[in-house]
């Protein structure tokens, strides 16, 4: 099993994706 901080960490890298991802699609838009 993962510990708390792997998965505290995956979390926000999926979250810093996401908000670069929308930050992309505002850039194209």
């Amino acid at each position: 099993m993962a510990g708390g901080k792997e998965i505290r960490t995956k979390i926000a890298s999926i979250k810093n994706t996401q908000k670069i991802t929308s930050a992309m699609q505002l850039v194209a838009a």
